[in-house]
């Protein structure tokens, strides 16, 4: 008996500073997968990974499915990079906080672990109260991408809310359904 083809998989780390929403963003991700999907829990599994927990969200997407990878810190984001060859990272910045140091930081670790493609996601534009202000930290994530050499012009930028997980505008600004997040990273993996 053949059992068909063997399914696509791509594992995208969540990376970013300390409290820029990965986790909440992670979440949100789960939440919305379990909606879409038809699912009575969270497809989350708590997973060791070199003396940490790191919760993984599988993804069922028309490419295949993505594994969703959040870890305990950004401190342990060389060693999610460097445990399995990830398709592409899902890069959290804080549209109220901008690039941070950390934010660089991030970068550097998924450039030094030769990841080639990066999905951000702009998260708490629901807080902020100027859309040129999500116009100006959109510039600075695209140059900080370009100065450690990821296409930062070609890049999706994502604006959500993690908490109010749909889309809508908020002073001026539309902000994207979390959904658009998975597609985001479908078409990268792809």
């Amino acid at each position: 008996m053949n059992p068909g083809p063997t399914p696509r998989v791509a594992v995208f780390p969540i990376v970013g500073p300390d409290g820029a929403g990965k986790t909440t963003l992670h979440a949100a991700l789960a939440q919305t997968v379990a909606w879409r999907d038809g699912l009575g829990a969270l497809p989350v599994r708590a997973v060791p990974v070199s003396g940490a927990t790191v919760n993984v969200l599988d993804a069922r997407t028309a490419w295949g499915y993505l594994q969703i990878v959040d870890g305990p810190s950004a401190s342990y984001e060389p060693t999610l990079l460097g445990t399995a060859p990830p398709a592409g990272v899902l890069l959290v910045v804080s549209a109220t906080d901008s690039v941070l140091p950390g934010t660089w930081d991030s970068l550097q670790n998924a450039k030094q672990c030769h990841v080639s493609r990066v999905v951000v996601a702009l998260t708490r534009c629901d807080q902020c109260e100027d859309p040129e202000m999500l116009d100006l930290v959109t510039m600075e994530i695209r140059e900080a991408l370009n100065k450690h050499r990821f296409d930062g012009d070609g890049c999706a930028i994502l604006p959500v809310s993690a908490v109010q997980n749909e889309p809508h505008r908020r002073h001026g600004g539309p902000l994207v359904p979390v959904s658009d997040v998975l597609d985001a990273l479908a078409r990268v993996a792809g």
